[in-house]
């Protein structure tokens, strides 16, 4: 899904102030415990996720690929402001990330994103 990110345009993330302290909980309480466990193994602890991508391509500075996932799960529903997404790399957990969630955007766009739409 691209939508495009400019508040003047009626869309608005929540910014990284406002999901810093939820997400560093959960990296200091979960990460390290969950990166390596199989696919099997997390969706027993989360359950199906609420999307599934091609995986994500991660680079250094000088664009070295460093890892290319073979896919991406994606959990809208952990954190309060902040999709957790789950690179896999054979079955297994071999990065987690995390996006914020939308804040406001135009009206037409609230049910297509879903839980990834988080108002005031």
């Amino acid at each position: 899904m691209t939508v495009p990110a400019f508040p003047d345009n009626g869309w608005e993330s929540w910014p990284p102030e406002a999901v810093t302290d939820e997400v560093t909980a959960f990296v200091e309480q979960r990460a390290a415990v969950l990166t390596g466990i199989s696919e099997e193994d997390l969706k027993s602890q989360f359950g199906a996720p609420d999307e599934e991508t091609p995986g994500t391509r991660w680079g250094s500075a000088d664009d070295i690929v460093t890892l290319q996932a073979d896919r991406d799960l994606r959990y809208f529903q952990l954190l309060p402001h902040a999709v957790v997404s789950f690179s896999l790399v054979g079955q297994h957990v071999a990065r987690i990330s995390f996006c914020p969630k939308w804040r406001q955007c135009p009206p037409e766009f609230v049910k297509l994103l879903g839980a990834a739409f988080a108002p005031d």
